[in-house]
């Protein structure tokens, strides 16, 4: 019993690589001393480390792939379609960036011209208070019926009033397309599923 458990903790040893190949034969008569060494000539070369690598990578290189099945007409007509789908999506993608460019352009056209007619009134209210009493004549030159030059002011009002459209137009499109994306964008997450 004791043999076998000595042969037995031997080739563990081995195994593990803490013992040579070589004691692990039968027990010598003097097992104090260690077994001889095999010339430097019976070891195989070692590999270089190119071939290992190639090698390495070789083993660990998938499995050839099996060959696709060919689609049905079905199948191709449904993927040509996601595709379509998928183009359109990114068309109006970059419609809705661009309106997004053009809304901000169009709202700082806006604070341009309402900062403007604030200083059209302001200055319109400066000038009234001292052209008030002058202007009370009977319908000044050109009588009454005479076309009136508009002032500053009015000007300024008509133009950030022409803009506040421009800028209402710009943000129902923008509404509008995207709210066109996000329908497409659901309509091709269900049809890739």
């Amino acid at each position: 019993m004791l043999r076998r458990s000595g042969l037995l903790a031997l080739l563990l040893l081995v195994s593990a690589g803490l013992a040579a190949p070589g004691s692990a034969q039968t027990e010598s008569p003097a097992a104090g001393t260690p077994a001889p060494a095999k010339p430097a000539a019976a070891k195989p070369p070692a590999k270089p480390p190119a071939k290992r690598a190639a090698k390495a990578k070789a083993a660990a290189a998938p499995a050839p792939a099996v060959p696709a099945v060919p689609l049905t007409p079905e199948e191709v007509s449904r993927q040509a379609y996601k595709a379509k789908l998928s183009e359109t999506l990114a068309r109006l993608q970059a419609t809705v960036r661009k309106q997004q460019g053009d809304l901000a352009t169009e709202q700082g056209k806006l604070k341009e011209l309402y900062s403007e007619m604030m200083e059209a009134v302001s200055k319109s209210e400066g000038d009234s208070a001292s052209a008030g009493a002058a202007s009370a004549s009977a319908g000044g030159p050109g009588g009454p019926n005479a076309k009136k030059e508009l002032s500053p002011a009015v000007k300024a009002s008509v133009s950030y009033e022409a803009q506040t459209y421009k800028v209402q137009v710009a943000r129902q499109a923008l509404l509008s397309s995207e709210k066109e994306a996000l329908r497409l964008q659901g309509f091709l997450a269900r049809v890739s599923q």
